[in-house]
């Protein structure tokens, strides 16, 4: 409750929708784009019949695959610079992703073109999305804002506040799956569309505009969002996406492997509560699934072996010990092997050689530690370069880290959203704690 801000269409427009950067004049749709548009629309919600005109009962599939279909024609029809990024809408209702604990099947969703699911019976691509579209019947029960309220725009019935939680969850999903300051939606109500953007704070919403009879107000705001740089659609600056065949994305597999020569235990084999290796690790594949330092800060903590919390029932004494001659390092094949550096420009600031050392400092990492960083490279779940600025004596420095998926996150979409992650710093190769929060 109170996290949301409903506002005139036209105030969203003016006062919410960043600017499209003054590069080039923006480009705008032709008038018969948006006639077609209205043609098709109107044949579906009103059918043959003759005025005054009755809305149908049209299914929500029906309304999916139509909508879908006129906003993929009006972004085509855009007359965009040749090298301007061109985005594609994809419908995904069926599915779930595999890595997407919550099985949460968004209707559909618009993706850079290259990125796009390929077919009706993909699912969401909760790390490529840029926006997510919901859609459903024209009934006032699935709308879960109220134009009509003077006190708050969220109405409590149980219809519309399953349909709040479910806008919320696919919400938190892009905000997992990626790093990001903001997030637009749309949500199709039957005849009528609302625009939401999104942050840690709540939502600020449009309030319903019908765009069956006036198609221009949804397809000039879906032709704005895709002009936008990708920082003004919400991704954070601060984080890359680490693709599969990067140098980064070697560098994480390889220190995923076990390391006889720099792994410990936590304590002596023999102790008392001694955890001994496992025999045969959980199987861990690491391929991404298609950018933190969002408007708060971002805190890097000492590296783990000082201050990781250990396995659960392991006293509190630590003693170094080496590894027994009996427990071989295990080492699986499910981590990608092979990778060529095929795309080294993102990875210009990870050394050439060896990381550096730092003097004085033991080289030595409890087991557990990098056994927590592997099982952060889940199938499916992207991986990230974090670059986060920090302030060395009278200087600032911008320190990189290499992630993946989060040891911990807060539950809640809404508030301060901590993170944390056993992440690479790629100056010295080193495990560290990183805490991510806005």
């Amino acid at each position: 409750m109170g996290t949301t801000v409903l506002v005139e269409w036209k105030d969203f427009l003016r006062d919410i929708l960043p600017a499209i950067p003054v590069k080039q004049p923006p480009a705008t749709l032709p008038d018969k784009v948006v006639s077609d548009a209205k043609g098709t629309l109107s044949k579906l919600f009103y059918g043959d019949q003759s005025n005054p005109k009755k809305l149908l009962n049209v299914k929500e599939d029906d309304i999916a695959d139509t909508v879908v279909d006129v906003i993929n024609a009006a972004m085509s029809a855009l007359e965009l610079p040749k090298e301007h990024l061109r985005y594609k809408a994809a419908l995904s209702r069926y599915k779930a992703n595999p890595s997407d604990e919550m099985r949460s099947k968004v209707d559909a969703a618009i993706y850079e073109e290259d990125d796009a699911p390929t077919n009706d019976n993909q699912w969401p691509d909760w790390t490529n999305c840029r926006f997510y579209i919901e859609l459903k019947r024209g009934d006032v029960k699935y709308d879960l804002w109220d134009d009509c309220s003077l006190k708050v725009a969220e109405n409590e019935s149980h219809t519309r506040a399953n349909v709040r939680a479910q806008l919320i969850a696919y919400t938190k999903n892009v905000f997992l799956y990626q790093h990001r300051t903001a997030l637009f939606s749309l949500l199709i109500i039957g005849n009528s569309f609302r625009a939401a953007r999104w942050d840690r704070s709540g939502a600020i919403v449009s309030k319903k505009v019908n765009y069956v009879d006036e198609p221009q107000s949804l397809l000039d705001f879906i032709c704005h969002l895709v002009q936008l740089e990708p920082t003004l659609q919400g991704l954070d600056p601060t984080a890359d996406l680490i693709e599969l065949g990067m140098k980064a994305f070697r560098v994480m597999n390889e220190l995923a492997e076990p390391n006889s020569e720099l792994d410990m235990e936590y304590m002596e084999p023999g102790t008392e509560n001694y955890i001994p290796p496992p025999a045969h690790p959980p199987p861990t594949e690491s391929a991404p699934d298609g950018v933190s330092e969002p408007s708060g800060s971002v805190a890097a903590g000492t590296a783990p072996q000082q201050g990781v919390t250990p396995p659960a029932g392991a006293p509190k004494t630590r003693t170094r010990g080496k590894q027994p001659a009996s427990a071989k390092p295990h080492v699986t094949q499910d981590l990608p092997t092979g990778i060529q550096d095929a795309k080294e420009d993102p990875d210009d600031d990870l050394p050439t050689g060896k990381f550096e050392s730092v003097d004085g400092e033991d080289p030595h990492v409890f087991r557990y530690v990098r056994e927590k960083f592997r099982e952060s490279l889940v199938p499916g779940w992207p991986r990230y370069k974090l670059r986060i600025k920090v302030r060395v004596g009278n200087k600032d420095k911008v320190r990189v880290f290499l992630v993946a998926k989060p040891l911990f996150e807060a539950p809640s979409m809404f508030g301060r959203a901590t993170r944390g992650y056993v992440a690479i710093d790629v100056r010295t190769g080193r495990f560290v704690f990183l805490k991510d929060s806005w």
